[in-house]
């Protein structure tokens, strides 16, 4: 019984090991530049002292609701940005991020940086004063 203990200890630690250590197997930026799309505005956010993440607002006078979207781990919001124009259509308001190192976010794709710019994003988000009489969704792939 010990024996199953230590060799499930083992590969948990493997798994802790392969998915800190090894960001360039997780993350798949696209790192060509993001036009700014139809009917959005580009915002651009300090995460640390040099880097910033940008991001996209699709504003609706009265939406349903303002959605905040995190894209997955691949791509850009020059992908991911027909989306948005659906729910934006659909009269939804729409906040995109990209994370550190994909489209014109500065910084690189690992997991620390992609978590304080994430953090940061909430914080800019919840101070817009666009969305404050608005319900908010979280969205995320």
């Amino acid at each position: 019984m010990q024996w199953i203990i230590k060799v499930s200890a083992f590969i948990l630690l493997g798994f802790i090991m392969f998915g800190c250590g090894f960001n360039g197997l997780f993350y798949y930026p696209n790192v060509e530049h993001v036009e700014t799309p139809e009917f959005s505005q580009s915002h651009y956010i300090k995460y640390s002292d040099q880097d910033s993440i940008h991001a996209l607002f699709y504003k609706k006078n009265q939406p349903i609701a303002t959605i905040f979207f995190l894209h997955g781990n691949a791509g850009s919001l020059d992908s991911w940005s027909s989306l948005g124009q659906l729910f934006y259509k659909e009269n939804f308001n729409v906040f995109m991020i990209d994370f550190p190192g994909f489209g014109n976010s500065t910084g690189k794709a690992k997991h620390e940086p992609t978590y304080e710019a994430a953090q940061a994003a909430v914080e800019y988000f919840k101070s817009m004063p666009e969305i404050q009489d608005s319900k908010k969704l979280l969205m995320g792939f």
